[in-house]
């Protein structure tokens, strides 16, 4: 399903990119972590590459996260950018791609529309 494709392999690797942007602008992995609403384990890892590393964002999407993770840092709203993230990579078809790279069947049987995506955010 597009959710577990969300769960599973988007929101690991948009906190990838949103940790390692704020460890960056020299925010603490303790400060990243309050953030995310995560471990501090957590943060580490995805600083280090060693999750959410299952998708390779184009640099326009890490552009794209990284200007949202400057938003979490000033505003304190992780949970709110994470749908809105989530809301136009529904709206720009940017979760069909990965559900069709990452589930076979799904790229062979897909018809825009007909599994009730929710393709409009």
């Amino acid at each position: 399903m597009p959710q577990e494709i969300e769960i599973h392999y988007l929101i690991p690797s948009i906190n990838r990119i949103i940790s390692k942007k704020l460890s960056a602008l020299n925010v603490s992995k303790k400060d990243i972590a309050r953030l995310l609403h995560a471990q501090n384990s957590t943060i580490s890892q995805y600083i280090h590459d060693k999750r959410g590393k299952k998708i390779e964002f184009e640099n326009e999407i890490i552009s794209y996260l990284e200007t949202r993770a400057e938003i979490i840092l000033e505003k304190n709203n992780y949970l709110q950018e994470v749908q809105n993230i989530l809301s136009k990579f529904r709206k720009d078809k940017i979760l069909c791609k990965y559900h069709r790279e990452l589930s076979p069947i799904i790229n062979q049987t897909c018809v825009e529309g007909k599994l009730g995506c929710d393709l409009n955010g």
